[in-house]
C-alpha cells in the first residue's frame, strides 16, 4: 500500500435563525425540485434544523448551530438560488450568505 495523498473535506458551522429556517422551508416547499422539497418535510435536513432548534438547542437563543458538508451547502444554496425577489430581504440576505459560504468568506 502507497499513499497517494491526503484530502481534507471542509465543514461549515452556521448559525441560523428561526427566519432563515422559516425562509429556507418557504424555499424548500416552491422550488422546483423533488429533492429542494423534500428537505422541508419530515426527514429532511431543514426540517432537522428546525427541530434542533426546538427541542435540542435552547429554543430560547432563538438560533441554532450546525455544522455543513459541501453537499449540504451546495443543497441549501440551490434551495435559496430563486428566492431573492419572491422573500424580500431575508431572501436576499439567505442567498447572499450560501454565496459567501461557498466562497469561504466571512460576513
Amino acid at each position: 500500500m502507497e499513499l497517494v495523498s491526503t484530502r481534507y473535506t471542509p465543514i461549515w458551522v452556521v448559525k441560523f435563525s428561526r427566519l432563515d429556517l422559516d425562509t429556507l422551508a418557504e424555499c424548500a416547499n416552491r422550488h422546483y425540485d423533488h429533492l429542494c422539497q423534500r428537505q422541508a418535510r419530515e426527514g429532511g435536513r431543514i426540517w432537522l434544523y428546525r427541530n434542533m432548534l426546538d427541542y435540542v438547542k435552547n429554543p430560547l437563543a432563538g438560533e441554532v448551530e450546525v455544522a455543513l458538508s459541501f453537499e449540504d451547502v451546495d443543497l441549501l444554496g440551490k434551495i435559496v438560488e430563486n428566492a431573492r425577489g419572491e422573500f424580500a430581504e431575508n431572501g436576499t440576505v439567505l442567498y447572499t450568505a450560501f454565496i459567501r459560504l461557498l466562497r469561504s468568506e466571512k460576513s
